[in-house]
């Protein structure tokens, strides 16, 4: 086993327990535990699609020796995308709509989401080639959540939310053509 391997499987557990909570909470609402809130879809489905891309993406921090800190900033997205997750998920006793429960944790939403963002371009710069044009995209959707951070209007919210959904849908389809020209 490599050093990638070994710390990949730490890595791995934390981002399944992400995924867990986050389908858990799908289970929950189609059970009808909660009132359903579009926008808390739509930010489940936002957050299942950031752990797999960044699950996706860690083939890139493939290095032979790694240092304590390249180890934590492997590892703190995982953490971090773990606890977004428990935002997300339904309390206990909790029959409001699911939407203005998640506007009402905003903030430390937002705050984790921005400082994913800030580690994840520190993460390019330490493990490979950092890219202006992903940095654009980043500084703009950190502009966005930080705006979201502090608006409680739904509908900036929904707005905010499928537009992250469709840079994820791009971001996808452009890594996707990426691979295919390194494989091929």
């Amino acid at each position: 086993m490599n050093n990638f391997e070994f710390i990949m499987i730490l890595k791995s557990i934390i981002i399944g327990l992400g995924i867990a909570v986050l389908l858990q909470t799908i289970s929950k609402m189609l059970r009808g535990v909660a009132r359903k809130g579009i926008l808390h879809i739509f930010w489940i489905i936002a957050t299942i699609n950031q752990i797999i891309q960044h699950f996706w993406a860690s083939w890139r921090t493939i290095q032979p020796d790694w240092t304590y800190l390249e180890l934590l900033l492997a590892l703190i997205p995982a953490i971090i995308l773990y606890l977004v997750s428990t935002l997300l998920s339904i309390p206990k006793n909790h029959n409001e709509n699911l939407d203005t429960h998640f506007i009402e944790q905003r903030v430390p939403f937002f705050s984790l989401m921005m400082t994913l963002i800030v580690l994840f371009t520190i993460g390019d710069y330490v493990f490979v080639e950092g890219d202006m044009s992903r940095n654009l995209i980043r500084g703009s959707v950190f502009a966005m959540f930080s705006f979201l951070a502090y608006s409680d209007n739904r509908t900036f919210h929904i707005a905010g939310v499928v537009i992250l959904i469709a840079l994820q849908i791009i971001w996808i389809v452009n890594w996707s053509f990426f691979l295919s020209k390194t494989v091929a």
